[in-house]
């Protein structure tokens, strides 16, 4: 039954239903149905940060790729994280069998903490996560960084697989000078490690990242890709974008990353070659904008405003 919709979900229309978004999800849709093959599998298991209208979810279910009964969502095929009580309510209502976590993912993860929480162990592994961060994810008291560790041992300790997409805003002023820094030392970790310094220097031969987001597009997949081989897994950003989006005026940047455990037979490729290919990788990959994408290729912005207008909701 239809119902007008809630100041909320309004606002997570203008916000998210944008050909930006849709120009990603896309490219999302295409790296999902990778990792179905790639993991043997009919529907992905699938861990999202959602908006009150899901629709990653929703896009991703009518394209084939998440399992549905005739009561909803398929046990284990989808579960997501919403710390606003309110607009997870929402969600739930959307995503009817969906598993929920009512607190941010860092929470469910146990960054910070020793141990996991107790739904970690029942909930992984997936095959496809998606982490969508509302604000700033290095501000003085953010664990985004810990939370990648843990999701990278989460994921070990099930064996599997798996394909990440992140998403988050470029606010300099929002993130701490703590954390700032520390994202600096990260990217010089393992500085030395064959071409790596000698590509970087190339690129930014006064050694700093300027714009904000440039910065966030190179320290984001280090910080990614450290952590997915701290834990063995041959990880590579697969695609960089920067976007702003529709009337929210704020930088926008977001990545795709396959996240791989080697076989016996490629661990010793995989322990020189494949770590020295996956971080140049992070400064050699292009850095798309994708509002200058959808001025300059028709096709690809008629097939964004087509799910723009498939994907909105009525207001009753």
């Amino acid at each position: 039954m239809s119902r007008e919709l809630t100041f909320v979900e309004k606002e997570d229309q203008r916000l998210y239903n944008t050909c930006e978004k849709w120009y990603i999800r896309d490219e999302w849709l295409h790296f999902a149905r990778r990792r179905l093959e790639a993991n043997g599998r009919r529907f992905i298991r699938y861990l999202t940060l959602t908006c009150s209208l899901a629709y990653d979810v929703i896009f991703l279910k009518d394209n084939g790729v998440i399992e549905t009964t005739e009561i909803g969502y398929g046990k284990d095929s989808v579960a997501f994280c919403e710390k606003d009580v309110q607009r997870s309510v929402y969600i739930r209502g959307r995503l009817p069998g969906a598993k929920f976590h009512e607190g941010p993912v860092e929470g469910l993860l146990g960054a910070g903490r020793i141990n996991f929480s107790n739904k970690v162990d029942s909930w992984f592994p997936f095959d496809v996560i998606n982490i969508d961060i509302c604000g700033a994810p290095f501000s003085q008291n953010a664990q985004f960084i810990d939370a990648m560790r843990k999701l990278f041992m989460a994921q070990r300790i099930k064996n599997q697989s798996f394909t990440l997409f992140v998403t988050t805003s470029s606010i300099e002023d929002g993130d701490s000078e703590g954390n700032k820094q520390a994202l600096r030392t990260l990217i010089r970790r393992n500085y030395a490690f064959h071409n790596f310094e000698r590509i970087y220097r190339q690129k930014y031969p006064q050694e700093t990242i300027e714009p904000y987001h440039e910065f966030l597009s190179v320290a984001i997949p280090k910080l990614i890709v450290d952590s997915g081989f701290q834990q063995g897994f041959n990880v590579e950003c697969k695609r960089k974008f920067t976007y702003v989006g529709g009337q929210n005026l704020t930088q926008m940047v977001s990545f795709i990353f396959d996240c791989d455990l080697p076989t016996v037979e490629d661990v010793l490729g995989f322990l020189s070659t494949e770590r020295t290919i996956k971080l140049v990788g992070i400064i050699t990959r292009h850095l798309e904008n994708v509002n200058t994408t959808l001025r300059n290729d028709p096709t690809s912005n008629h097939r964004c405003e087509e799910l723009q207008r498939m994907y909105r909701v009525a207001d009753q």
